[in-house]
């Protein structure tokens, strides 16, 4: 039994935190989980994980003061993290207000899509970012130990805070979630185009998350997002950091209330090329976006950043192609960007093409075009450009958590001197701060050159060891 007070406006919530030597704190509590700051270092984290949250009406008009000892008190039997998991497709908790009966609710397994799952419905009702649309389970894909793979359609925002429905894949394991809470790895994919049949969850079989099954002994909970607009209606935003991470933050969200998802504990993200650039968004957003998620650290192998030198670099290289999906995802992000102000208008008639196809294609095309043939300018050049390009490179506020940064000394995608400045951006932070640098590998093969190193750091943040930097 915890003793619980829901007030009003936010669910605050008083509980009893004290594990782990912990103190009793006021904490906030969001989506089922308690988070308990650590009196003695101030440390934030989840503990008591509600399985389910069921909120009578009568607790939530509950009295509240500044003074714990004289709330109204509830008392909430929980589904533990250390409990076995509910055998059916429903969880319930048992609810006792004073002077009231008792109370049971539960939650049902999300609904399946009533027919093409990447369709939502029109007009789309409202939700809360990373409320579940529907799910559809996946067949054909077998793990051992075992594992369940869904996908499913949930709520996030686009970076207006518009409500958009983005798809995603997650792998759950059939074992009960372990003390503590089931940890987290979230996965943040690379460039694959912008046609929706690119969307990493249309061919999943193809698309495993890198080291998902090398992390947290394999009882992680794996969950990969699509993005906004791709595999889904609409325009993908392309490099749109704000969307890009609130849309990795959803979809933990979103996954954490599959069956025998949760409850949900340590979450750490990775993402490769523009995945590490999301991966990074995702960390810095989170402390205002997601504060009920208990981040531990963030990958971001050869990440889109410092867009701005790559804007100015790419034109010159074999993936100059990739400007135009530049171009496309911020037309489909911010109603007064105009390509024009750099595309040549062979490169804007092409638009079209670009955004129903997937990136071998588009590189492909434009791989021995001379710079002249797609833009007229250094994109970087043009004020309204460069603005935008700032903005979305990561790295204007701390994500506040463990940063390992990886990248091939052969990458002609992304100069490596992009990954020096975004580590320096975070050392300044004070940050603990590893990057690492491979001889001989590329753009993707750096992801093999480290599996080592990553292994290793990924499965340390989870046992939260001290983090190693580089930092000077």
């Amino acid at each position: 039994m915890d003793k619980l007070v829901l007030c009003q406006q936010g669910f605050v919530v008083f509980a009893d935190c004290r594990v782990a030597g912990q103190g009793v704190v006021v904490s906030k509590f969001v989506d089922g989980r308690i988070r308990c700051n650590d009196v003695g270092t101030g440390r934030m984290a989840m503990r008591h994980t509600l399985a389910v949250v069921v909120v009578a009406a009568s607790i939530v008009g509950a009295s509240c003061s500044s003074s714990s000892s004289s709330l109204s008190s509830a008392v909430v039997t929980t589904v533990r993290s250390n409990s076995s998991p509910p055998t059916s497709a429903t969880s319930a908790v048992s609810v006792t207000t004073a002077g009231s009966s008792t109370t049971t609710a539960a939650l049902s397994a999300p609904a399946a899509p009533p027919g093409d799952l990447y369709q939502p419905p029109s007009p789309l009702p409202s939700g809360k970012p990373g409320e579940i649309i529907w799910a559809e389970r996946v067949s054909g894909i077998n793990f051992e130990p075992p594992q369940t793979v869904w996908r499913f359609l949930y709520h996030s925002q686009d970076r207006t805070g518009r409500d958009v429905a983005v798809s995603a894949f997650a792998i759950v394991p059939d074992s009960a979630a372990p003390a503590g809470g089931r940890p987290v790895y979230a996965w943040a994919h690379g460039t694959a185009g912008l046609g929706d049949q690119c969307a990493p969850s249309r061919d999943i079989k193809n698309n495993i998350p890198s080291f998902a099954g090398e992390v947290a002994g394999g009882n992680a909970l794996v969950v990969a997002t699509d993005y906004e607009g791709l595999g889904t209606p609409g325009n993908h935003t392309y490099l749109v950091g704000a969307a890009e991470g609130q849309a990795v933050l959803d979809s933990i969200r979103a996954a954490a209330a599959l069956p025998n998802a949760g409850p949900v504990g340590d979450v750490v993200l990775a993402g490769q090329s523009q995945g590490g650039g999301a991966a990074l968004f995702a960390a810095q957003l989170a402390v205002t976006y997601a504060p009920e998620l208990h981040l531990d650290g963030v990958l971001a192998s050869t990440p889109a950043a410092e867009l701005e030198q790559l804007a100015t670099t790419e034109p010159s290289s074999p993936y100059k192609g990739l400007l135009l999906l530049v171009a496309s995802g911020f037309q489909a992000a911010y109603p007064t960007f105009d390509p024009s102000s750099f595309l040549t208008p062979a490169a804007i008639a092409d638009l079209p093409k670009v955004a129903n196809e997937c990136v071998d294609a588009t590189v492909a095309s434009y791989q021995h075009s001379s710079s002249s043939d797609l833009v007229t300018i250094d994109p970087s050049k043009v004020p309204a450009v460069a603005n935008l390009l700032a903005e979305n490179s990561p790295g204007a506020t701390t994500p506040g958590i463990p940063v390992l940064i990886v990248q091939g000394d052969l990458d002609q995608q992304i100069p490596i001197a992009v990954s020096a400045s975004l580590a320096t951006k975070y050392c300044a932070f004070g940050l603990p701060v590893k990057r690492s640098t491979y001889a001989g590998a590329d753009h993707d093969g750096v992801l093999d050159a480290a599996h080592d190193d990553i292994v290793q750091w990924l499965n340390a943040r989870y046992l939260h060891q001290t983090a190693p930097s580089s930092c000077s």
